[in-house]
């Protein structure tokens, strides 16, 4: 059955994430806003583009017995840019995947260590992708390198990763010395 609403079990008794402000957050600064607008853009085309050539891809199959030869190519290049976009913005607002119930059962020292290490981490992950995508430009740039279906230039996502790891890296810079910031004030 399912639950009703009433002024005893509000919608935090639904979601238990539906209020709660991330610590993560920077929504209020300029790299926070842009993860949130990169995030909006990606997800209000992608989506819907998504929907549409899957949809028109599945009615051409059984109508016409022929599907468009490009609609997985665009699918799959737009869930991969949907990820990257979004990676930024999830993270800003505690979205990102770890494992929850063992994070929150520990001390918070242990807590600190973890958030340290995941933006060291992630700033190597994100880093080392980036710079890659950041080399190959040139590359797909003198042989005109494409996707097979659409001939779209490789380059084009090449810069959509480097947007989205050099967002997603300067967001987790600027939360770490708030990191040391609490860590001070609670000792005092």
């Amino acid at each position: 059955m399912g639950t009703t609403m009433d002024s005893t079990n509000g919608p935090e008794a639904c979601e238990p994430h539906a209020h709660k402000v991330s610590v993560y957050s920077q929504e209020n600064t300029l790299l926070g806003k842009a993860a949130v607008v990169l995030h909006n853009v990606a997800s209000l085309t992608t989506i819907p583009l998504m929907t549409v050539f899957i949809c028109t891809e599945v009615v051409m199959r059984y109508i016409l017995n022929s599907g468009l030869t490009w609609s997985q190519e665009a699918c799959g290049l737009m869930l991969f840019t949907l990820v990257l976009c979004c990676q930024a913005n999830c993270w800003q607002r505690d979205r990102h995947i770890r494992m929850d119930l063992l994070y929150n059962a520990m001390p918070g020292w242990f807590r600190k260590i973890s958030d340290v290490l995941t933006i060291i981490c992630g700033g190597i992950f994100f880093g080392a992708i980036g710079i890659q995508a950041f080399k190959e430009i040139p590359y797909q740039i003198a042989i005109n390198e494409a996707t097979d279906e659409m001939h779209i230039p490789l380059w084009i996502m090449n810069g959509v990763i480097i947007i989205s790891c050099a967002l997603l890296i300067l967001l987790l810079l600027r939360y770490l010395p708030r990191l040391f910031r609490t860590h001070r004030e609670q000792n005092s």
